[in-house]
Order: C-alpha cells, then structure tokens, then sequence
C-alpha cells in the first residue's frame, strides 16, 4: 500500500508535502508560500496596479524561499566546476542544498521534502512570477507529482557570467503551479474564419477598435489614464463578462 492508491488517494486541491525523516514540518512552513494573496511587488509603482491580468500573474503558484543567504558565481564555462557557491550560516538542521550538477551554469536547488498531487495533477516549475532577479533566469519543468514519491530540483540558470550574485534568506527562488495533465496538450490553433460566420468576426473588431479609440480618447483625461473597463470585467460596449476573476 502507498499514497494515491486506491484507499490512500490525495484529496482533490491538495498540495501534501512530505519532510524528508529528519526534517522538521515547522521549519519547512517558513520556506513555503502560497502567493494567492500575494499580489504586490517591491518594484511596481502605483500604475502597475492598474492592471488585473499582472495583479492576478502575481497571485498566481507557490514559492520556495532561500532558508540561507548564499552567492554564486559563474565563470562562463559549460564545466560543473566553472560555477561557485558561497553559502553563510548554515545550520545544522538545513532544509535546502545548493550545488552544481548540470554544467552549464545551472544552480540546482534541493530541498529536504517533496511533494505529492491529486490523481492527474502535475506541479510545473516556474519563475516566481514578477520577482526580478539580475543575472538569474528559473528552468521551466512538469513533474507527476502524482506519481513520483521522491523529491525534486529547482534549477537556475545564470546569465551573467564573471560577477557574483546573491541571494537573502527569504527571497524566492523557485516557484511552481499545480496543472492537471494533458490539459494543455488538448488545445489547438485555429482560425475565427474556420468556426464563425463574418458577421462575427465583425462584431471583434468593432469591439476591438471601439477599445483602442477609448483608450487613446477619453481614457486618457482619467486617473492613470486607465478606462478600467477589463478591471471591472465589462467589454468596450459596457456588457459584463460572464465570469471575471478580480
């Protein structure tokens, strides 16, 4: 018998996490962080708030934070041995290791816990959306979290060779989302003219330069030059989304 068998199934919408044996659940908390009501950012100014589709980006994921302050330093090369890591303070009960092991000027990020996901749901690794970082760009991966019982590596790859970067305790350096498999693999491009009749078609464009007029007419007389019509989730004409996500 195992997790995700058929009496031991993952409630839906869960995310379990898993402390290696000697890893303590409360120092993993401080490590964690859903960032569903996390929605500002140090580097915005008030305008950027102005915008839904970068409030809600903000509050999408989760985030692993550093446990230590530590640097790293790249010399260029495609070696394991051409990228270097200084880390402060480690204590004896570490949750987190920082290595090379790809070469190539990769961080690898290893925690001491993993994850498990409902039947279906993988966990992709993303870069912790809308923290900048200079030097520092996060490996995209989807893992079955449903099906692996093991952990996983949060990689970083470097981009500024020949300086050294570092990091604080508590700032992000790795995010990930839940997504079910196979979801965006369903999906396809086509075009309107194949599907909907030019009447329709019409009636999008219409709408979509009657947006364009009001922002560059008399959008721009209001506060942040916004009309705030998608914020308030209604199109060009005033009619209201179906469902709108604030």
């Amino acid at each position: 018998m195992k997790i995700n068998d058929k009496n031991n199934l993952i409630p839906d919408k869960t995310l379990l996490v898993i402390p290696n044996k000697f890893a303590k659940k409360e120092k993993i908390s401080d490590l964690l962080e859903s960032l569903s009501k996390h929605k500002k950012r140090d580097w915005f100014t008030d305008h950027f708030y102005y915008c839904l589709p970068l409030l809600i980006g903000n509050t999408y994921g989760f985030i692993i934070k550093a446990q230590f302050n530590f640097s790293v330093y790249w010399n260029g090369g495609n070696s394991v041995n051409d990228l270097e890591v200084k880390v402060e303070d480690i204590q004896k009960d570490n949750l987190q290791t920082y290595v090379t092991n790809f070469g190539s000027g990769i961080l690898t990020v290893q925690n001491f816990f993993h994850f498990r996901t409902p039947l279906g749901i993988n966990l992709m690794t993303i870069q912790p959306p809308n923290f900048l970082k200079d030097g520092v760009t996060h490996m995209i991966g989807v893992v079955e979290t449903d099906n692996l019982r093991r952990d996983f590596t949060f990689n970083l790859k470097i981009t500024k060779p020949n300086e050294w970067i570092s990091f604080k305790a508590g700032e992000p350096i790795g995010a990930f989302m839940p997504i079910e498999r196979y979801f965006a693999d369903q999906f396809h491009i086509k075009y309107a003219d194949e599907l909907f009749p030019e009447s329709l078609i019409d009636i999008e464009h219409e709408t979509g330069n009657e947006f364009g007029r009001q922002r560059s007419g008399e959008d721009l007389t209001k506060n942040h030059q916004a009309g705030r019509r998608y914020f308030k989730g209604e199109d060009a004409w005033g009619n209201k989304f179906k469902d709108h996500q604030k």
